[in-house]
């Protein structure tokens, strides 16, 4: 049985372990980009570098994002638990993050209710997307990062997991294939 609960908003959250196809995450980044071009960057992060919800609410632009040394730097005050890290920039995120509207301050200033609506409004418009996967933008990275990579410890690492890749595998990969992990990174903006 599935665990979904709908949300005031109209926004269908499942909470079962799943991914977003590549087509699915691109239909997300351009409706975010149409539609709540402010979401561009924190949706990116989500999907690219696979950076918890909470942690890139807390994140700022100036203090956590170095685009010139390809590198997100999870500190000690935006981290879950304090797991610091540096994430790789990759491509595809360098380019999403390029045409975010606002690159001063916080990366996503906004309540829980903003946010829940903005997403709501993002899915509404993205085709081939009926509802908001809970965690979907860290477990769709995980399992395209773990199979781009074949090696659990450098995601675990990217992901801020301290056991090597224990908790990746139990909670967060999802079975996918090699020619899907290389579409997911090749998800830059539509010209």
């Amino acid at each position: 049985k599935s665990a979904t609960r709908t949300r005031r908003n109209g926004l269908i959250e499942s909470t079962d372990i799943h991914i977003y196809s590549p087509e699915q995450v691109s239909a997300i980044m351009e409706s975010a980009r149409h539609l709540c071009p402010e979401m561009i960057a924190p949706l990116a992060i989500g999907f690219f570098a696979g950076i918890r919800v909470q942690e890139i609410r807390r994140l700022d632009w100036e203090k956590h994002i170095d685009t010139g040394r390809g590198l997100l730097k999870i500190t000690g005050e935006v981290a879950k638990k304090r797991s610091i890290r540096n994430v790789d920039i990759t491509e595809n995120l360098q380019a999403w993050l390029e045409l975010a509207p606002d690159k001063t301050g916080q990366v996503a200033p906004l309540s829980n209710t903003q946010w829940r609506l903005r997403i709501a409004k993002i899915v509404k418009g993205a085709q081939g997307v009926n509802q908001w996967l809970t965690n979907g933008m860290r477990h769709s990275y995980g399992s395209y990062h773990v199979e781009t990579s074949r090696n659990p410890v450098e995601t675990a690492l990217q992901m801020g997991h301290a056991d090597g890749g224990g908790v990746l595998f139990e909670h967060y990969r999802q079975l996918t294939d090699a020619e899907s992990a290389e579409k997911y990174w090749q998800i830059f903006p539509k010209k």
